[in-house]
């Protein structure tokens, strides 16, 4: 199998999903947040997670985004001016109900991002081989991406979120964002007392393992906490995730493919299912017989794993706190 990113990860047919490709951002606040700075005249610079340096002559204000991107800049108080995306993974806030969103599902309109009077693209890339693939799309495949606009890209693998949560905050604060707003004060307080939650959960069940999975009805993928962000940071917290050492190869990295006679090398005390959509209930996964005979399986220890996340203090706390809930609620059954 050909390598694909963790957005284009689909349990239903394993390549699809989440473009982030090119945008402007309106560098205005959110209600609770202060109003950006003014451009500057000093001019303006930043060095992406790729290493690639980006300048301006001033501070950029019309800043399109892929959604994940957007999102998370808007909740530290930076509204975009046009987000790109495939429809229906994110809710769009209310505040964002007037920005135009491109949908990728057959390719990118470089000409609608244009009008926009783009001035700046910021993107998250979920590609563990290629910085320059945002979402599944490559840069390099978009032509005439770079004669719009600049690109930013911001990691979104191979990093824990805490590290692409920085990075998010560096750059809104480089566009005016006021990230001493109440708002943005409150958002990141949650996230550090929802943190505290998990590692408070994880210590009072020392030995407790735990699997991430994503399923359809012919294959199970396992989700790889040596590169998956949010897995990497349950992990920092104290979650016990099983290492992928199984029979069947990791598919980029991310995810291990193994077939349901093979579900049976994990067996976890906890298992965190994929709440997308396309992907099989905890119902539909008790009904396959080679799940359903796993001690977590027959104890109903499964929780959910929310693979598609906002990276903001808000997105990510509630994850967090099911997170915490979720793990007090289990027990060690294998062993």
């Amino acid at each position: 199998m050909g390598t694909f990113s963790r957005r284009q990860f689909t349990v239903a047919s394993a390549a699809a999903v989440s473009l982030a490709a090119t945008g402007q951002v309106a560098a205005q606040a959110t209600p609770d947040a202060s109003p950006a700075a003014s451009p500057s005249a000093g001019g303006w610079t930043f060095t992406d997670d790729r290493g690639r340096t980006v300048s301006l002559p001033a501070m950029p204000t019309k800043i399109f985004a892929d959604a994940g991107a957007g999102l998370a800049l808007w909740d530290l108080g930076i509204k975009v001016v046009g987000l790109a995306g495939y429809p229906d993974v994110f809710e769009i806030p209310e505040g964002l109900a007037d920005v135009p969103f491109l949908s990728v599902e057959d390719g990118l309109d470089l000409e609608a991002v244009k009008a926009l009077g783009t001035e700046l693209i910021v993107s998250q890339s979920w590609d563990t081989v290629n910085n320059n693939d945002f979402g599944g799309i490559d840069e390099g495949l978009i032509p005439g991406i770079l004669e719009v606009a600049p690109t930013i890209g911001i990691r979104a693998l191979d990093v824990s979120v805490a590290t692409s949560l920085a990075r998010f905050e560096e750059l809104a604060g480089s566009l005016g964002a006021d990230l001493s707003a109440p708002a943005v004060v409150e958002a990141k307080a949650a996230f550090a007392a929802a943190s505290d939650e998990v590692r408070a959960a994880t210590a009072e069940k020392p030995g407790l393992t735990v699997v991430a999975i994503s399923a359809n009805a012919d294959e199970v993928y396992i989700g790889n906490p040596a590169s998956a962000s949010d897995l990497m940071y349950f992990a920092e917290l104290g979650v016990g995730f099983m290492e992928l050492t199984g029979s069947a190869d990791i598919v980029s990295g991310l995810f291990q493919e193994l077939s349901w006679e093979q579900v049976g090398e994990y067996q976890a005390d906890l298992y965190l299912n994929d709440d997308r959509v396309y992907g099989l209930t905890d119902e539909q996964l008790l009904a396959q017989p080679t799940f359903a005979l796993l001690p977590a399986a027959k104890a109903g220890q499964i929780g959910p794993w929310s693979v598609e996340y906002i990276t903001s203090f808000q997105g990510f706390t509630p994850i967090l706190t099911t997170l915490a809930e979720t793990i007090r609620n289990a027990e060690i059954v294998t062993g």
